[in-house]
């Protein structure tokens, strides 16, 4: 139970809106999943929603069209380049040639160092990116108030758990089985005595996932 309230927890913060979890995000900034930053991102906000989610958006894609250019993945870049700076930078011609000017040079660290001076090496260059990035995400108005877990009254918790707890068990044949309540009901799920009656672990995962949702919101 302890896992799926766990769980349910990490599902609350990534589907319902309610928490964006800096931590996590600071993460994937960290290891350059570039991928998973914009699609956690894209649950609160669009890159045309504000000047602060344009620039969140413009900011990841250039960082990781900077990477690839370092690491001399030329149809990387290129994908990168059509496919996610193009379109944010199409009334703004003169940056969008700086990009492509980019994929043009064999080292542009050493042609523009005055001008890219602040990028450094790839951790470095990651960690300034972060900083920035909490800036403007504290700024945003779609996600900075939203940067604190949702608290829950622990009576209304308490009587969540049991609520699981009992639809869980009558997903049991009570006809051939014997349902049972564990010892402890916050470490351990209840279960049927037959193998077959087992409970489908989607099934009242997202039954509880809402029942949690609609305590957050009460």
């Amino acid at each position: 139970m302890l896992l799926l309230i766990c769980i349910l927890g990490e599902q609350l913060e990534r589907e319902s809106r309610l928490f964006f979890d800096i931590k996590y995000f600071q993460e994937c900034v960290s290891n350059g999943d570039w991928e998973e930053m914009e699609k956690y991102l894209s649950r609160f906000t669009n890159a045309e929603d504000n000047p602060e989610s344009f620039i969140i958006f413009f900011e990841i894609r250039r960082q990781n069209y900077y990477e690839a250019h370092d690491k001399n993945e030329r149809n990387m870049m290129l994908d990168i380049l059509k496919r996610d700076l193009e379109v944010l930078t199409h009334s703004q011609a003169d940056l969008y040639r700086g990009l492509v000017r980019l994929f043009q040079l064999n080292n542009f660290r050493c042609i523009l160092q005055q001008k890219l001076s602040y990028h450094g090496d790839e951790n470095s260059a990651r960690i300034l990116l972060m900083a920035k990035l909490k800036q403007l995400i504290e700024a945003n108005p779609l996600i900075g108030d939203k940067l604190q877990f949702p608290t829950l009254q622990k009576s209304r918790l308490d009587t969540l758990v049991k609520l699981s707890l009992y639809w869980q068990i009558q997903q049991c044949d009570t006809k051939v089985s014997n349902h049972k309540l564990p010892k402890n009901v916050l470490y351990e799920d209840p279960y049927c005595d037959q193998a077959t009656d087992t409970i489908p672990c989607s099934s009242w995962s997202k039954f509880n996932y809402y029942l949690l949702v609609c305590a957050s919101i009460g």
